[in-house]
């Protein structure tokens, strides 16, 4: 949704969301890899919790007098 620039508040209407391109890992035999689509879920949530300290820690800096 990103890649595409849709917004994450956005309404997806079916003429925006037959835009979208999913890209999905498939195995050797073309069945869908269920294991690495859960290391990609795994990395995606340490993403999110490191982007979520830093910002936490940016809001604490601003907040803080250093003397």
């Amino acid at each position: 949704m990103a890649h595409g620039g849709f917004g994450y508040e956005a309404k997806l209407y079916q003429t925006r969301v037959r835009q979208l391109e999913v890209e999905i890992p498939v195995d050797a035999g073309g069945a869908p890899d269920l294991e690495r689509q859960r290391q990609i879920a795994a990395l995606v949530r340490r993403v999110d919790t490191i982007r979520a300290r830093l910002e936490e820690t940016g809001r604490w800096s601003r907040a803080v007098r250093l003397v």
